[in-house]
């Protein structure tokens, strides 16, 4: 199956979400005192809701509400963590069962958000969803391209 052959808007999609007002954590382990243990058992003790984690030996990233940022900072701060928190964030996720049944589609999105300059913090993909994380300002072009180009409709 291609994707020249698939309605992705009848076909693939079950759901387009987007969540605005996330932060974007990036915390620096190497040359570090800081146990990815101790930072997600700090965020836990305080109530953090934690969102597209990623954990690798150098680096620890994850997305956090924007009304936890300063529970966060403080928290880190505390286990002297070296850290950056990209604010104003956003992440959309396309949701449908076909998706794995058109497997240049997460390429195509990924290949025509960046030639249009649109910034992809992140981008996950599994059988069945296509998340990307992005800086808030560039969510109306990527609004935009999605349904220009791919037929994706955001209700």
């Amino acid at each position: 199956m291609t994707l020249e052959s698939v309605s992705i808007a009848d076909e693939l999609l079950t759901t387009v979400d987007s969540f605005s007002c996330v932060a974007h954590v990036k915390v620096n382990l190497l040359n570090s005192s800081c146990a990815v243990s101790h930072i997600l058992q700090e965020l836990a003790r305080n109530n953090v809701n934690l969102e597209l984690i990623s954990i690798r030996s150098e680096q620890v990233m994850f997305t956090v509400p924007e009304e936890a940022i300063d529970v966060v900072y403080t928290g880190l701060k505390q286990l002297g963590c070296c850290f950056d928190i990209e604010k104003q964030c956003s992440i959309v996720s396309i949701s449908g069962g076909k998706v794995t049944q058109v497997p240049e589609l997460t390429a195509r999105i990924t290949g025509e958000l960046l030639s249009q300059q649109i910034p992809l913090l992140r981008m996950f993909g599994s059988v069945h969803q296509i998340t990307m994380l992005l800086p808030t300002t560039h969510l109306p072009s990527m609004v935009s391209i999605l349904e220009s180009k791919f037929g994706i409709a955001f209700i």
